[in-house]
């Protein structure tokens, strides 16, 4: 088995854009515990109050003739306000603050500057939240997913290259407004919403060879015009639908690599990747928008929620490669905890599901009135367990604690 070429797989050490060099870093992973010990009892009980803020600590460097310059960037960074993107060989990009730093140098080594600095993980920049104000959170960094998405997109290497480079691309970004014409065409849509979609993909397919092009480049307005069509999309739709539509298409042009006879291939490959991972950010943000308009039913269908966007938004995250990716997967990441965070906000206000279990079958009338003395949520038993008839419901079901 070939061993792994780490020099090749570590991201380059930067924070808020200032690079340097790394000699050790460390990670404080743990736990907010509380320890309860009570007179005449050997077992404490312990509470767990959450994770604790993570912390970070990099001894850092810099080694050239201008480390003096170079220090004096870092230690604005350090002192700036707000969070920014601290980039570490193994973990790749974090969204941190930095706690403190301290800057050192030695008479004998002229051009080394070394520093030793503390980061914790940003949280939320709010101490307590209400459901509608995260979600709007959640619509703002959505919106901003679109933004970061067009500059990537922008990025794309066809300028100067064989025409059949740029071709792929353009190719692929007909194939993606082809994608959300099907759910255009397959959801119903509020009809307002669904002819603005129409002559907006109608518009992106037709100018798709002008916006990625050997000539000009790639225009980062194809991947925001991606997303103000999926998420006019989601808008106009029932949000069950939205998030069934787009959840189909969050792996959109994932493909293995293949062998490459030559880089002109692999260049078109490159290209084509990143026309259908404008779609997946898309995509993805309008998925988002359509978890806040969407309604559960019960606690366990908001935690199966979250799980499922937790999974699809790290899936994308996964996919970030590099350098040139850190803010891609900062946003994608602060995109997914927000919406976590809203669903689990969520979680806490609805109904919890019992199993109730009893000697004998009795009609839903008859449990309706038994668990709740409303005999109208009858019909709120036959649907939840799926019954082919409310007279006979079985000895095992399950209903709503409310």
């Amino acid at each position: 088995m070939p061993c792994r070429d780490w020099l090749n797989t570590l991201w380059p050490a930067s924070f808020r854009g200032v690079p340097f060099y790394v000699q050790h870093d460390e990670e404080l992973p743990g736990r907010r515990l509380v320890v309860h010990e009570f007179p005449n009892r050997d077992q404490p009980f312990i509470e767990d109050l959450g994770e604790a803020a993570r912390h970070f600590t990099v001894e850092a460097y810099l080694a050239s003739d201008t480390a003096d310059a170079q220090a004096a960037a870092l230690s604005n960074a350090i002192a700036t306000s707000g969070a920014g993107v601290l980039v570490l060989p193994t973990h790749g990009p974090l969204n941190v603050r930095a706690l403190n730093g301290a800057r050192s140098r030695d008479k004998d080594a002229h051009g080394y500057i070394a520093f030793r600095i503390e980061f914790v993980r940003e949280g939320f920049g709010f101490a307590l939240a209400s459901v509608g104000m995260a979600a709007s959170q959640v619509l703002a960094a959505a919106s901003g997913l679109a933004g970061i998405a067009g500059a990537a997109f922008a990025r794309m290497d066809v300028a100067g290259r064989p025409e059949r480079v740029a071709v792929a691309a353009s190719s692929t970004l007909v194939e993606a407004a082809s994608a959300l014409e099907s759910v255009r065409a397959t959801y119903p849509v509020e009809a307002s919403a669904s002819a603005t979609a129409r002559d907006a993909i109608a518009a992106l397919a037709d100018e798709a060879s002008a916006l990625v092009s050997r000539a000009g480049g790639a225009d980062g307005s194809a991947a925001t015009r991606l997303y103000d069509i999926a998420s006019g999309l989601a808008a106009g739709m029932d949000a069950t639908d939205a998030r069934a539509a787009f959840a189909d298409l969050v792996d959109f042009g994932v493909a293995d690599a293949p062998v490459f006879r030559s880089a002109t291939s692999r260049a078109a490959f490159a290209a084509a990747g990143e026309a259908a991972r404008a779609l997946r950010l898309a995509v993805l943000a309008a998925y988002a928008e359509a978890l806040m308009a969407a309604t559960f039913a019960d606690r366990p269908s908001g935690i199966a929620a979250r799980a499922e966007a937790s999974e699809r938004f790290g899936a994308e995250m996964a996919r970030c490669t590099g350098g040139l990716d850190a803010e891609l997967f900062v946003a994608l990441s602060e995109l997914r905890g927000l919406v976590c965070a809203y669903l689990t906000r969520l979680i806490t206000d609805l109904a919890p599901v019992a199993q109730v279990e009893a000697p004998r079958a009795m009609p839903s009338l008859w449990w309706a009135w038994r668990l709740y003395g409303d005999p109208a949520r009858c019909e709120e038993i036959t649907a939840r367990n799926r019954l082919p008839h409310p007279s006979f419901v079985p000895r095992t079901f399950e209903a709503l604690v409310s």
